[in-house]
């Protein structure tokens, strides 16, 4: 069998290049021996490649490992030190509403100073990029921190809306029922009250057919009692399909945490 004859081309483009030619019939009558040997550079030249990439490999197993300079962790000394000198600063203070950003200038302004007294304390912490870090790690903590506390504030102003708004509605049913129902001093006494003595009444995601009703231990005993009559009337014409009516159960669930109102003692009990 004839040996692949081999030599030491330039590059593999050049190998690449001149086999090419031979093999689209550029080249006129080519020798088995010109084959063989555009065969054996293009095979020299993959190898050599092949050891310059092995090369590169190893090189660069060999380089230390290095952190992005946003993966850098920040140790815990250097946090707990950003967070004490923060609660120092008295009204010097990051602004961490929703549109606020850390990169603000005044935002700027509070992290400068934090990390010019962590350098001004002589302690070796960490490099400035990770001091910054530290501070904007605590700032998103405090950003999300307020906006929790303004949800929880949201939410405690949307349920109380609720809770005025089925108060309202109870009382007006209610004053609805009683003028065919009661006699006219208890008509004109109940008139007189108005939806702030009326209970609460908590509805569940797990059941919107249900409330859940929290009745003032405060309230006046003949207020109550005039209260109860028109609910049995609203609970009957709801059976009967006549309006105004109770349209859901009512279950009764202890006192409401309410304040009694302070301008109307007469519906208040002694």
């Amino acid at each position: 069998m004839m040996d692949t004859p081999r030599r030491r081309p330039v590059d593999i483009s050049s190998s690449w290049r001149a086999s090419s030619r031979i093999f689209d019939g550029e080249v006129e009558n080519p020798t088995i021996r010109d084959v063989l040997r555009a065969i054996g550079d293009l095979r020299s030249s993959v190898d050599d490649l092949r050891k310059e990439v092995k090369a590169v490999q190893e090189a660069v197993m060999k380089q230390p490992a290095t952190i992005p300079q946003d993966k850098q962790r920040v140790p815990l000394e250097l946090a707990a030190r950003v967070r004490r000198i923060y609660r120092g600063l008295g009204d010097l203070e990051w602004i961490v509403g929703p549109n606020d950003c850390f990169r603000s200038p005044h935002n700027e302004d509070v992290t400068n100073t934090i990390i010019q007294a962590i350098k001004d304390g002589g302690e070796n912490l960490g490099p400035e990029n990770v001091i910054r870090k530290a501070c904007n790690r605590f700032y998103e903590n405090l950003k999300a921190q307020h906006k929790a506390d303004l949800e929880g504030r949201m939410e405690g102003i949307k349920k109380n809306k609720k809770m005025n708004s089925r108060r309202d509605r109870l009382f007006k049913q209610r004053l609805q029922v009683a003028k065919d129902l009661l006699e006219e001093d208890d008509f004109v006494y109940l008139k007189g009250s108005g939806p702030q003595y009326m209970s609460d009444e908590e509805s569940g995601e797990e059941d919107k057919a249900l409330y859940r009703v929290l009745q003032p231990r405060w309230r006046h005993s003949k207020l109550s009692r005039i209260l109860h009559r028109c609910q049995q009337a609203l609970e009957s014409n709801a059976k009967a399909g006549r309006k105004p009516a109770c349209q859901r159960q009512r279950i009764m669930c202890g006192p409401s945490p309410r304040l009694p109102p302070v301008n109307k003692p007469n519906y208040v009990a002694e």
